[in-house]
C-alpha cells in the first residue's frame, strides 16, 4: 500500500495516489476500530471475570459462615447429648439405689414374716409357695 503511494507520487498519477491515500485512511481506520471493538470485548471479559470473582468470594465466605455455623450447632448438640447422658446415668443410679432398698425391704419383710410363722402356735402348717 505504501509502496503504491510513493509510485503514483513519484509518476505523478494523482487520482491513483488519491485513491491509494483514501484506501490507506480506510484500511487504518478499519484497524483502529477492531482494535476498540476487541478492547470492548476484552473490557466486558475482564468484567465479566471480576464479577465472577466477586461472587465466588461471597460463595466462599457464606461457605465459611455456614461451616461456622454447623460447628457451633455441632457444639450446642454434643452438649445437649453429653448432659442427656450424664441425666441418665444419674436416674440410673437411683434406679438401682431405689431397687436396692426395695429389695431389702422385701428380704426385711419375709424375715419378719417367717419369724412371726415361727412363734406362732400354727407353725405347724406348711409355709406359703416361695417362701423358706
Amino acid at each position: 500500500m505504501i509502496a503504491a503511494i510513493i509510485l503514483a507520487y513519484l509518476r505523478g498519477h494523482w487520482q491513483t495516489l488519491v485513491a491509494a491515500v483514501c484506501a490507506l485512511a480506510v484500511v487504518v481506520a478499519f484497524g483502529l476500530h477492531e482494535r476498540h471493538v476487541q478492547r470492548d470485548k476484552d473490557a466486558t471479559v475482564i468484567a465479566g471475570l471480576k464479577a465472577q470473582i466477586v461472587a465466588d468470594q461471597g460463595a466462599l465466605t457464606a461457605w465459611g459462615q455456614t461451616g461456622k455455623q454447623w460447628q457451633a450447632a455441632q457444639a450446642a448438640n454434643d452438649a445437649t447429648l453429653q448432659a442427656q447422658r450424664a441425666a441418665g446415668q444419674a436416674a440410673l443410679a437411683q434406679v438401682r439405689k431405689d431397687a436396692t432398698a426395695h429389695a431389702k425391704a422385701l428380704t426385711d419383710a419375709l424375715a419378719r414374716q417367717k419369724r412371726a410363722y415361727a412363734g406362732n402356735a400354727c407353725a405347724a402348717q406348711p409355709l406359703p409357695d416361695g417362701v423358706e
